[in-house]
């Protein structure tokens, strides 16, 4: 067995270099047990332009390994299993509930009625969100995202499919992904439930789905979908589930530098709330081939409310995207807009502050965040290899400025609002205009 691992994790260094390829590479195959291997990186450079900063340059520029994958596959009979490891630095290791493995499950057939997942991956809920991040038309996804993302999560699924028609259900633990065992106190309240409905042809995979999807586009091709998710927290130790969920998969709903009301306790008990979570939405994509190419759309509505005893808060995203594929080429355009909630604050929990506790709101006036970004893809050996550029211009964008610092841009650093709590530190609305160039090589 040893010797057949060792074998297998050499092939796959070996393809690496050989070539890119954008499926799995079957490396090893015994009887009916096949083993496959597959990896992706993503490097991006990314300019900025400010309105204003009054203590640094209004302009800057970055470059980052976005994304640095690894996959491994296997499959015996009928049973199915795969796995995900996250690289690099794409996260910032902070926690034991946040470490390199993203997806680890088994999937099979349920009696020919349907078929099962078990293990820990991607929440079904949301087109966007349930996207690949090796098969977006732009090099991330949009400004909604942060509001309503689940990230993984350890649980269970089943997905049955009539015709067209596609129904998926899923029980998790809300927690999030990576999670020790750790045996602690609790009052339970309910585990993470989800729920999408899809109907159409667009999409090979109810789990997996893709923006860059035209290998089967000879007609017209429609789908839609609903989902809904609802949870309600369950007191863990001294602590509960949706509070010591994984900062980079946690959305900003359940954030307590936006949400004020997540972290509070009973005064004199010192208990934390039990809150509840719920989300809902409706979206829609279309594959047309038309002048010697493939257009493509996507649409997207979502709605998220958090509440407990303390307050509640609501969000509301809408997005809307078109392309136009033609090989090699690929022009897209998205617009996205986010109507946040004006109970948006951050807490100052400085130890020995004289305003500890106090909140100051994040978006004061609740007004809606735009972004507009046309984007173009060219696909030097399909999604194997290929060049991405866009240009993000957001309107109304939130800046937090740092006394003797300079400002930061809360879209893509949504944890420094508690700047925010500091009297001396400002904020403001600004229009952003942003490049972003990108590299993929998948094998």
């Amino acid at each position: 067995m040893n010797r057949t691992l060792i074998t297998t994790w050499a092939l796959a260094c070996a393809l690496a270099w050989a070539q890119p390829a954008a499926a799995l590479t079957e490396v090893a195959k015994h009887d009916d047990l096949t083993i496959g291997v597959g990896g992706r990186l993503q490097a991006m450079g990314f300019a900025e332009q400010l309105q204003a900063d009054p203590y640094r340059s209004a302009g800057r520029i970055y470059l980052f390994l976005k994304q640095s994958r690894l996959e491994l596959a296997a499959r015996k009979g009928e049973v199915s299993f795969y796995s995900q490891l996250a690289l690099g630095g794409e996260d910032v290791y902070t926690s034991n509930t946040n470490l390199t493995l993203l997806d680890m499950y088994a999937a099979g057939p349920l009696y020919g009625l349907a078929s099962w997942r078990v293990g820990q991956f991607r929440v079904p809920f949301g087109r966007e969100l349930m996207s690949n991040g090796g098969r977006l038309a732009f090099l991330d996804r949009s400004i909604t995202a942060p509001f309503f993302t689940n990230g993984r999560d350890v649980g269970a699924s089943l997905q049955g499919q009539v015709g067209p028609a596609s129904v998926i259900a899923g029980v998790f633990t809300g927690g999030g992904r990576d999670t020790p065992q750790r045996y602690l106190p609790e009052i339970l309240g309910i585990p993470m439930l989800v729920a999408r409905a899809s109907v159409g042809d667009v999409d090979a995979d109810p789990y997996d789905l893709g923006q860059h999807d035209y290998q089967d586009t000879d007609r017209l091709r429609l789908g839609a979908g609903a989902g809904a998710m609802f949870t309600r927290d369950s007191r863990v130790g001294h602590s509960t589930v949706l509070n010591i969920k994984n900062t980079f998969e946690k959305s900003l709903l359940l954030s307590p530098g936006w949400n004020p009301y997540i972290g509070k306790k009973d005064p004199t008990t010192g208990e934390p709330a039990q809150g509840q979570l719920f989300q809902a939405g409706l979206d829609g994509a279309m594959r047309l081939p038309v002048a010697g190419g493939v257009a493509s759309g996507e649409a997207e509505l979502t709605y998220g409310s958090f509440g407990n005893e303390y307050g509640s808060l609501g969000v509301f995203g809408g997005r809307a995207q078109a392309a136009f594929y033609r090989k090699p080429y690929e022009l897209a355009l998205r617009y996205a807009v986010l109507f946040p909630d004006a109970r948006f604050a951050a807490t100052n929990a400085t130890a020995g502050s004289p305003s500890l506790g106090a909140t100051t709101a994040v978006l004061p006036d609740g007004a809606p965040i735009h972004e507009i970004t046309p984007a173009f893809t060219w696909f030097l050996d399909g999604e194997r290899l290929k060049l991405v550029f866009d240009l993000p211009v957001l309107l109304n964008a939130p800046i937090v400025t740092e006394k003797g610092i300079g400002s930061y841009n809360l879209v893509n650093q949504p944890d420094q609002t508690g700047l925010l709590t500091n009297p001396a530190n400002t904020s403001s609305r600004q229009l952003v205009v942003q490049l972003r160039g990108g590299l993929q090589c998948a094998f």
